[in-house]
């Protein structure tokens, strides 16, 4: 079941910049590299054997989903789609056994009788008291709604059990809420200066770190900040440049921890969010890419459950794919193919850190969710949403 508490994204994209920049090389063994931003040293672990994850089904009727995140509870999944310009972020509702559709919301109304209002957020559902809730923020009056899902099916229209008045947020805040009085806010690091992908060695760049904080939830006020990044790092090329980008932190399902990664650096991070400490972890063998023609996205996505934290990882560089997508001489029909023939890895930790399994999937996937021993997977570049069994225990 995906564990994400309350989460909130006040970014318009799904992807945003310059979060938990930890670049290079950094260890006991290894002299500490000035990109790397992180205080806490990483550690390595062992790897594990590849397998083939058993592929149960293509769930039907969602080959036309483009979706940021997919997170199933048994039988429901709730698919929130890129957003349309202008209407804000679309939340499906469907049945993950059959694929049906129970209704569709967003900010001007499409789906069972009401909607919500104007904003492009990011979130994602977690279960309260037996129900099926979901975070949201309205940018126009900045409030924060409490969306009952559960509730909103069995009566035909859209429910909220709370509505909460916010200050100004930043469109780089990412809100979590660990309690009824306690926010986790995660506002990700800005780059200033010029660099482009191809851009050499000497664009100059220059990013301020990523922050950690607890809020209350009331007014807003700092309780507390985590002192886990140095104070800025200086970056001279668009290829490092580019690495820093990341997804949203993902909160564990007991809210005791914060998982987050950046993109093109194979390192996941264990932030326990009492004592403050990160454990920072890569798999023996794994090493950061500078050659931009062969470049990864890492990690891509997590969910969590009791017993483990699994990873969405993908070892195969993406630049073909974008120039068979955004190139002078596009290729669509290669992009396809691309997808399809381009397996993603699913790693799967403990919660010492220790790499449990490592899955080979059937395809180029970026969203994932794990019920009941099942990972659902999904790609917005082709659509469909897959289930594989695990088999773990």
């Amino acid at each position: 079941m995906k564990a994400v508490n309350y989460v909130l994204n006040i970014a318009a994209l799904a992807i945003v910049s310059a979060s938990a920049l930890m670049l290079g090389a950094c260890s006991n063994e290894v002299e500490r590299e000035a990109s790397y931003c992180l205080k806490q040293d990483y550690r390595y672990v062992k790897d594990r054997p590849l397998v083939d994850a058993r592929l149960a089904r293509e769930v039907p009727n969602t080959e036309n989903y483009n979706a940021t995140t997919i997170t199933v509870f048994d039988s429901l999944g709730v698919v929130q789609n890129w957003s349309i310009v202008g209407e804000g972020d679309v939340f499906s509702l469907i049945n993950i056994n059959t694929g049906e559709e129970y209704g569709s919301f967003c900010p001007t109304g499409r789906g069972p009788k009401d909607m919500t209002f104007g904003s492009n957020v990011m979130c994602k559902p977690m279960i309260v008291d037996g129900k099926i809730v979901m975070m949201v923020y309205d940018s126009n009056t900045h409030k924060i709604f409490t969306w009952n899902i559960t509730r909103s099916l069995e009566n035909g229209h859209t429910v909220y059990d709370d509505v909460r008045q916010m200050p100004k947020l930043s469109r780089l805040s990412w809100l979590y809420a660990l309690n009824d009085d306690y926010y986790l806010n995660f506002e990700s690091g800005m780059i200033s200066g010029v660099s482009t992908m191809g851009g050499g060695n000497n664009n100059q760049v220059k990013a301020t770190m990523p922050k950690f904080q607890i809020r209350g939830a009331d007014d807003f006020s700092l309780i507390k900040e985590y002192d886990i990044y140095t104070d800025s790092v200086k970056m001279c090329d668009g290829i490092t440049a580019r690495m820093v980008n990341t997804r949203a932190p993902h909160i564990v399902h007991k809210r005791d921890k914060a998982i987050f990664s950046q993109l093109y650096v194979p390192q996941i991070n264990i932030l326990d969010l009492k004592s403050g400490k990160v454990d920072a972890i890569r798999i023996k063998g794994e090493k950061v890419e500078t050659d931009i023609e062969k470049i990864c996205e890492c990690y891509g996505d997590f969910d969590s459950d009791d017993k483990y934290i699994y990873a969405l990882y993908n070892n195969n560089s993406t630049v073909e794919y974008e120039k068979m997508i955004y190139g002078e001489n596009k290729d669509l029909d290669a992009a396809s193919a691309y997808v399809r023939n381009t397996p993603t890895q699913l790693l799967v930790f403990d919660y010492d850190g220790n790499l449990v399994a490592r899955y080979k999937l059937d395809g180029l996937y970026d969203t994932i969710s794990v019920c009941n021993g099942r990972l659902y997977a999904h790609t917005h570049y082709s659509g469909r949403l897959t289930e594989y069994d695990l088999g773990l225990k």
